[in-house]
């Protein structure tokens, strides 16, 4: 059984690596890497091993097998066939660097301005960024309007930070390196390893979309990525009581919690004692709206997975994307979600690689956002815990657009007035 379920994982990956790896798509590429370290190496242990582990020998092994192969196998599908008929890359038109600062001037005070109100945010907090750290490391659950707040800002500096870094690049100036380390390390203490890795992959995209991160130069920035990850588990047990674990124990840890098996297994538990949840998704979009403001809204599913699993609210559990889609309505509901995911996300990346003219520098960064978000944070979460993100990144660019849209009038009688 193992090994079927491991035939059609490999077939899924093959496909995702033949369609994304050689045209440098950026959303299949990290989908391929999520989907190997979470699947594929997981299944092919137990295999080798002869030794299945409690999940996969449990009482919700079946179903947690067919989860991971009927997802993964849907959305590669998907993503391949969102690219047929898909032309060959065109090349970028140039514009001047003149032109790149007048047109888009205003994401520089947009980006000053998101740090001076994250600092005050931050600062705005019972503890401080500190108190924040320490809530992440110790999975203490962080509730409030001031920390919705701060999470909120640091989205809109995440999206400006990018914009800004793209519009340096296009017109040959040096990018904000330091907004780029500082907006991750806040995402870091904000929510842990996953943000931290999303975000991370936001900075890059940028220099990987136009091949200036070549390989020598993303090493150091990549250790340095994997060692803060490692160190924020490695304090965690720590904090928890666990004073003998070392850094080496924290990485074989972590390698051993990067199996979304057990949120497949938890998934299929969930529905068995309670059922599928067919309107999962109309109560997933209102997770935005303040509890203040809707107070009947639904809890999210992962405080539900907590409650059944564990018995207490002391955080939540995830059922990864699939585990969602099936709990949704069953493997019905994890292929047609799957197939149309997966082709969601053939079009991102299609629409930042494959262009006739460089896109502007806000949906640039929308862009670099959200296919992170959609590959690293919703693969592994679904959205039950990337919706608030993802609400928060299309507001904040189409309000953004429309200041721009409204500010045209203006950058065209500052273009008239230089030219005269």
């Amino acid at each position: 059984m193992l090994a079927v379920h491991l035939g059609i994982l490999t077939i899924s990956l093959v496909v995702l690596l033949l369609t994304a790896v050689p045209a440098r798509r950026p959303g299949g590429i990290i989908l391929l890497a999520v989907l190997v370290v979470s699947e594929l190496i997981p299944l092919a242990v137990e295999c080798l091993s002869g030794n299945t582990s409690g999940v996969l020998s449990g009482n919700f092994a079946t179903p947690a097998l067919y989860i991971g192969s009927f997802g993964s196998l849907s959305v590669s599908l998907a993503y391949a066939g969102g690219f047929l008929g898909a032309g060959a890359r065109p090349a970028w038109s140039a514009e001047s660097a003149g032109d790149l600062q007048l047109k888009n001037s205003w994401l520089e005070i947009a980006h000053l301005s998101g740090f001076a109100a994250l600092c005050l945010a931050v600062t705005a907090q019972p503890a401080g960024l500190v108190g924040l750290v320490t809530a992440t490391f110790t999975r203490v659950p962080v509730q409030g309007f001031i920390y919705s707040l701060s999470y909120l800002i640091c989205c809109y500096l995440a999206l400006t930070t990018v914009a800004v870094t793209s519009k340096r690049l296009a017109a040959g100036q040096r990018p904000p390196y330091v907004s780029m380390v500082a907006v991750t390390i806040i995402f870091w203490s904000l929510g842990g390893r996953t943000q931290l890795f999303v975000t991370a992959a936001s900075m890059a995209l940028p220099f990987f979309i136009r091949k200036k991160l070549p390989l020598h130069k993303s090493v150091v920035p990549g250790l340095f990525v994997f060692v803060l990850a490692n160190l924020t588990l490695l304090f965690r047990l720590r904090l928890q009581g666990n004073d003998r674990i070392g850094f080496s124990e924290a990485i074989y840890k972590t390698l051993e919690q990067s199996s979304l098996y057990d949120s497949y297994a938890i998934a299929a538990r969930y529905v068995a004692a309670i059922g599928h949840k067919p309107m999962f998704y109309v109560h997933n979009f209102q997770q935005i709206i303040p509890r203040a403001i809707f107070p009947d809204k639904v809890d999210q599913l992962s405080k539900q997975l907590r409650l059944l699993v564990m018995r207490d609210e002391l955080g939540g559990l995830t059922a990864g994307l699939f585990g969602e889609f099936y709990v949704v309505g069953g493997y019905l509901a994890l292929v047609l979600l799957g197939l149309a995911f997966g082709f969601v996300l053939a079009r991102l990346d299609r629409t930042l690689a494959a262009r006739h003219a460089p896109l502007s520098p806000l949906k640039e960064g929308f862009l670099c956002n959200i296919i992170p978000v959609l590959t690293m944070l919703t693969i592994r979460g679904g959205f039950d815990t990337s919706i608030y993100r993802i609400e928060i990144l299309i507001a904040l660019t189409v309000l953004a657009g429309a200041i721009a849209y409204i500010l045209a009038p203006l950058r065209s009688g500052a273009r008239v007035g230089t030219s005269m």
